[in-house]
């Protein structure tokens, strides 16, 4: 029986949850939540020339937000210019409303480093746990 891939925001979701962290908002609307979700959404987001953008994952709260990079080595949507584009104009404006956005690769998942990078923007750290995760899931 062959096993099912798993995909890199579901792993890093399941390495933060392994090791007791907040637990992070999926598919966070950022930018219709900034505007106001509701009727006449669409229209406001055209105005402000902003689109239904949404983080991997988020933590609304502390204003901290993961996005995932697949298909670099393929020539996916993430290294092809109007996708780079897209996300350019996505980070700077979540940057410009005060969020800090960590950009990494399903490789950068699965080795840890996207771990490492988030503990000291969280604020929490068990060695024996980390170690354990990636055993895990890396």
């Amino acid at each position: 029986m062959a096993t099912k891939k798993i995909d890199a925001g579901d792993a890093l979701a399941q390495q933060l949850a392994y090791l007791r962290w907040p637990i992070p908002v999926r598919e966070y609307r950022f930018a219709a939540l900034h505007l106001g979700a509701g009727k006449g959404l669409r229209a406001r987001l055209r105005e402000a020339r902003m689109q239904d953008w949404r983080f991997d994952l988020a933590w609304p709260v502390i204003r901290l937000a993961i996005e995932v990079d697949g298909g670099g080595w393929v020539s996916g949507r993430h290294s092809r210019g109007a996708g780079i584009e897209s996300d350019c104009a996505k980070l700077s404006t979540a940057v410009s409303m005060g969020w800090r956005v960590l950009r990494v690769t399903p490789r950068q998942v699965k080795d840890g480093r996207a771990v490492a990078w988030l503990e000291p923007l969280i604020g929490v750290r068990d060695e024996s746990a980390l170690h354990e995760t990636l055993m895990t899931y890396g």
